[in-house]
């Protein structure tokens, strides 16, 4: 091979080793500060989530469409390439949307229906021990609803420690992500830390996306999408760890 010549002009690495960009979180981490810096990663950031919130507004049409943004951040994420941030394509991202939009509606309804029965047994067990005794049911009645009560806080702090999971599950093509609890719990217990970190994440992220309630409201047009975007980002951090990376 030819020696190069020292008065030869310099030649430009494209090697990709002078980039700017944060490398992807190793593989068995989450890193909770290169989710919430990636959106900021691309130049006009601000108005690729403008455009976002915008669409948002749309009913039912633009929380779809959000949808399918988050999954192409997901996915990205997962792999390792999440670099720039995308631009919202409507009739792209809501096609894509729909899936992952259906699946977290379903795991809701799920929830919901479980507290609906809960405290529908309650009313029926008051009332069929009123038929009995008013004291008895005065008692039984308060003893239940207490018991009601402590039900449903455990319910809600479950499904907000479960949030992660969920998101996963959705981004990642489930239609019923309750179907893979057993699964999740398996994941969850074999990487515990970086589960934290996410959940973690995921409240920085919500914490950023109220951020545009100091303007009026109309900052959230911009605050919003970008807490998405770090909700997506974590969460594909977190499928690396749980599946490991993504393949073609």
């Amino acid at each position: 091979m030819m020696e190069r010549s020292p008065y030869a002009p310099p030649v430009a690495d494209v090697s990709g080793g002078g980039s700017d960009r944060p490398p992807p979180a190793p593989l068995g981490t989450v890193d909770i500060g290169a989710a919430i810096s990636y959106p900021m990663q691309t130049p006009d950031w601000w108005m690729r989530c403008a455009k976002t919130g915008l669409f948002m507004l749309i009913p039912i049409a633009g929380m779809v469409a959000l949808m399918g943004w988050m999954k192409q951040i997901f996915e990205e994420s997962r792999a390792g390439n999440a670099t720039e941030l995308p631009e919202l394509d409507f009739g792209r991202h809501l096609s894509d949307g729909w899936r992952p939009f259906g699946a977290m509606f379903l795991t809701m309804m799920t929830f919901y229906l479980i507290m609906g029965v809960l405290f529908g047994s309650v009313m029926a067990l008051i009332a069929i021990v009123g038929a009995i005794s008013q004291d008895a049911a005065n008692i039984v009645g308060g003893i239940a609803m207490l018991l009601a009560q402590l039900l449903n806080m455990v319910m809600i702090l479950g499904l907000n420690a479960y949030i992660v999971e969920q998101w996963r599950l959705s981004l990642g093509g489930s239609l019923y992500p309750p179907a893979s609890i057993v699964k999740s719990a398996k994941a969850v217990m074999a990487h515990p830390m970086p589960y934290v970190m996410t959940v973690v994440g995921l409240f920085l992220a919500s914490m950023v996306g109220s951020l545009g309630f100091l303007a009026c409201g109309v900052g959230m047009i911009v605050t919003l999408p970008a807490a998405w975007a770090v909700m997506a980002h974590l969460v594909g951090q977190w499928s690396r760890v749980a599946e490991g990376p993504a393949t073609a």
